[in-house]
């Protein structure tokens, strides 16, 4: 069964907080048996008449308290396997899911909300960029946030750079950027400057070539959007 990213990422960190909160009723536990252990140690020397008497009730104690050690230790290594096999079942997942995406965008293009060509007039900029952005949205999930992030930033889009973004960059969503290119070439008319600022780019990076379309035409946009309302 598939897991959303916004499920999965829930109950990564759901699963993360169990795990930490164990962590820290052991700790308090194997504490509080040793302060338990060192009271004895001086209850044995001070009070030697009542030894018998103390020990057995002291022995009680701490098997009471290694009991409950136990049961922790029990719960904590319990979440420890849920988080290995929430770990197993994420890869799997991605796996599955980036063979299912790359299918998809191969065979499943939404034809009837393709973008325009864009090139030849720079006020087509506007909307060229809405129009790819909800096409690539369309044909995987996720890839406008991608987009938007990439149209940000002021250096060269790497994958570091793309991870720091608050949806994060899935090695799949990475694997797109080559997708990304060949649409941009497509859309792009040959020999135009919007052509050759996606042809400029290493790897093919669709996400580095769409950063320095943006870079180039989105402030043209916006003073012209500006001066046609004024």
């Amino acid at each position: 069964m598939s897991v959303s990213r916004a499920e999965f990422v829930a109950s990564k960190a759901e699963t993360a907080e169990r795990l930490r909160k164990m962590e820290e009723v052991i700790t308090q536990t194997i504490k509080d048996v040793k302060k338990l252990q060192d009271a004895t140690d001086l209850i044995s020397i001070q009070a030697a008449p009542w030894s018998v008497s103390i020990e057995t009730a002291v022995a009680a104690s701490e098997a009471k308290a290694q009991s409950a050690l136990t049961e922790v230790r029990s719960l904590y290594e319990g979440t420890k396997a849920e988080v290995e096999d929430l770990r197993r079942r994420a890869t799997e997942v991605e796996k599955r899911s980036s063979g299912e995406k790359k299918q998809k965008w191969e065979l499943s293009r939404p034809k009837d909300i393709e973008p325009d060509v864009f090139g030849l007039k720079e006020e087509g900029w506007s909307k060229f960029k809405d129009g790819l952005i909800d096409y690539a949205e369309a044909v995987h999930e996720g890839l406008r946030e991608q987009l938007e992030w990439a149209a940000k930033q002021k250096e060269p889009t790497t994958h570091e750079v793309m991870q720091r973004s608050d949806a994060g960059c899935i090695a799949e969503e990475w694997l797109l950027r080559t997708k990304i290119y060949q649409l941009l070439k497509r859309k792009t008319v040959d020999g135009t400057e919007a052509r050759k600022f996606v042809e400029c780019v290493d790897k093919e990076d669709g996400y580095e070539a769409w950063r320095l379309l943006c870079g180039r035409y989105e402030a043209n946009s916006g003073t012209k959007r500006f001066a046609m309302l004024a």
